[in-house]
């Protein structure tokens, strides 16, 4: 029963971790821009080049994060 709890928690704190990395990527990339069409594409690539620079710097053992 300990493990599952351990597992759970891991699994809860890797959770949070990436909601804040992505709550933080989003902020710093578009911020509060007003929306436009042409600006999507490299909002989308700067959010997700955040997310994983973030995520990489942890040094977790998160799945298919290099």
């Amino acid at each position: 029963m300990q493990k599952y709890i351990c597992i759970m928690h891991v699994c809860f704190l890797s959770v949070c971790i990436l909601h804040c990395c992505v709550q933080q990527a989003i902020e710093s990339a578009i911020g509060g821009s007003a929306y436009q069409h042409n600006k999507v594409n490299p909002w989308t690539s700067n959010v997700v080049e955040q997310c994983l620079n973030q995520l990489a710097k942890l040094a977790k053992p998160f799945k298919y994060i290099g």
